[in-house]
């Protein structure tokens, strides 16, 4: 039995008590005008045996206020569920504001992104003529040569990592303006995502998975280089590995002299979804 019920049950049974009582006091007295001197005394003698009545009503006015006391009780615990309702609401509407904020932030980030993208260009001279390159065209031209000078300096040689990141770093120097402003905002999403008030970190993921998989093969290569040399090193390097930006790594594409030793340079979470450890 609930305590709602129990509480009503106690009243109503109090209640009746209350009546009986009320009536073996009130029949007596009702009948004084129908009996004669010598019944009333008898009658007097039966109505003294009510002399503790006023105590029973005093009891029974303090098991009323008992009773007050419980259902009050009861209405305060409805008060109370229906608060913590309103505010279990209150937070859900919350989280999804904080949500819808995010999510604008994070898209008109992704927006400026692909402007990034493709605003970029570059003038690349070979043999004393001018080739213009725009967008992702940068990344494919420039790797042919990086790739090559890679292959060249690391052949027959034990590895060393630095002779990795000497070229890489002075591809970059090369292309400061478009691929500094590329990898500047591509490390912008990621801490934003990173830095969001979003519940937890495997939410987080599935936003960087999102710009991954915009992430060309050519522009994971130079990724992942990035994280390698001392650019990305201090930062953007915890970012691949916290949330497996490279799990797309086209390895065929790489310098295979030294694969093995290049790929242990980052935790094995960089190249897989790291709360499901692929």
């Amino acid at each position: 039995m609930s305590s709602k019920k129990r509480d009503y049950t106690i009243f109503y049974g109090l209640a009746i008590v209350i009546l009986i009582i009320s009536l073996a006091y009130y029949y007596p007295i009702h009948l004084k005008s129908n009996i004669g001197t010598d019944e009333w005394k008898h009658t007097a003698l039966f109505g003294d045996s009510f002399g503790g009545l006023n105590a029973i009503f005093s009891g029974l006015a303090f098991a009323g206020v008992i009773i007050t006391i419980l259902l009050q009780r009861n209405e305060l615990k409805l008060q109370r569920e229906e608060l913590k309702a309103q505010r279990l609401e209150f937070e859900t509407q919350n989280e999804t504001l904080k949500l819808q904020r995010f999510e604008s932030i994070f898209f008109n980030m992704v927006s400026v992104y692909h402007e990034i993208v493709n605003s970029n260009e570059h003038d690349f001279m070979l043999f004393g003529d001018s080739y213009i390159k725009k967008g992702r065209d940068i990344f494919n031209y420039q790797y042919r040569y990086m790739k090559s000078d890679m292959d060249k300096v690391i052949e027959d040689t034990p590895y060393r990592l630095t002779d990795y990141t000497n070229i890489y770093n002075r591809d970059y120097n090369q292309l400061k303006a478009p691929l500094g402003n590329y990898f500047r905002n591509l490390y912008r999403v990621i801490k934003i995502i990173d830095e969001s008030e979003l519940k937890d970190i495997t939410a987080k993921y599935q936003y960087t998975s999102i710009i991954r998989a915009q992430l060309s093969d050519i522009e994971l290569v130079f990724l992942f280089f990035n994280g390698l040399s001392d650019i990305g090193n201090g930062k953007f390097k915890r970012y691949i590995e916290t949330y497996g930006l490279l799990k797309n790594l086209n390895l065929d594409i790489l310098p295979q002299a030294h694969l093995n030793n290049l790929l242990s340079e980052y935790e094995k979470s960089a190249y897989c979804n790291p709360f499901k450890m692929e």
